[in-house]
């Protein structure tokens, strides 16, 4: 957007120069006036929408992490192991079918749990112990109400189904260093980039901190051993890319038979990880 407004600014300028210096063939100085007036004010308009929009990502962001702020005190349960199946469509959507072993947190019996899932995926179905159970998800936060309390350290399994498109802009809330809050002078470290994440059709880059799979707890602070330590989990996840792909994830990737239009990877890692991130694309394996 702010491109186009820049090309109709120059346009502007060109048609100004016109006016200033008119052919000598009886063209109408009057049109080319309108014209310019016309040009300028086109480029105003959508340098105003461009700038809207840059506010309205600032203030997006503000309201995540203040949603995520409010509750980060609540009790964090400890996920054990995550598995299932994800399928990648570049630049249209992610689904998932993952199966979570979680830990209740110690103190009083939860009848709810915490985790954070990112904004762009919406969760379609969801049991816990078998059971179907409702569920929030609003500012990154999926809360889901358990069908009965479960005591601290008790074993609960939570099947989860979500699609969507991942919002790009949501991740790292709690970073010390927010490109779009500093002044203009201040902010060209933007030039290496302003998402935490990429979901287009030619390279995905799931981040962990953008919480694509979800997590326990706040996204805030992410950063504290002393109140929110890393969570560790076994991980088991099939993921299914375009053919011709390829994913780069925790430990290695084993290729998985498939009926020829998409390709699937499994990542098994041996040891506990405390995160997951994706990268895909048309790689070029040496």
């Amino acid at each position: 957007l702010r491109m186009l407004a820049h090309l109709v600014f120059g346009a502007g300028l060109l048609c100004i120069a016109t006016t200033v210096h008119p052919r000598r063939d009886g063209s109408s100085k009057r049109k080319m006036t309108m014209l310019c007036v016309v040009t300028f004010s086109a480029s105003v308009a959508l340098l105003s929408a461009n700038a809207w929009l840059s506010n309205q990502r600032v203030n997006q962001g503000a309201m995540w992490r203040s949603a995520h702020d409010v509750k980060q005190a609540l009790p964090q349960a400890d996920l054990r192991s995550l598995s299932g199946t994800l399928v990648l469509k570049p630049s249209d959507s992610v689904a998932m079918n993952l199966d979570l072993e979680v830990v209740a947190p110690p103190g009083d019996p939860s009848a709810t749990m915490l985790f954070t899932l990112n904004p762009g995926i919406s969760v379609t179905a969801l049991a816990v112990n078998g059971i179907g159970s409702n569920w929030t998800h609003t500012n990154g936060l999926l809360e889901l109400a358990l069908p009965e309390a479960a005591d601290p350290g008790a074993i609960v399994h939570i099947s989860l189904q979500a699609a969507g498109e991942p919002d790009e802009a949501f991740g790292y809330l709690d970073t010390h260093d927010n490109r779009l809050e500093r002044e203009f002078i201040d902010s060209q470290i933007a030039i290496l980039g302003t998402k935490p994440s990429l979901f287009d059709d030619r390279y995905i880059g799931m981040t962990p901190g953008a919480h694509w799979l979800p997590s326990t707890g706040t996204a805030t602070p992410i950063s504290d051993p002393q109140t929110h330590p890393q969570d560790y989990f076994m991980l088991d996840l099939e993921v299914q890319v375009p053919e011709g792909w390829l994913v780069a994830g925790p430990g290695r990737r084993h290729a998985q038979e498939t009926d020829g239009e998409m390709d699937s990877y499994r990542f098994r890692p041996s040891s506990p990880v405390p995160n997951v991130g994706l990268l895909a694309s048309r790689f070029v394996r040496r």
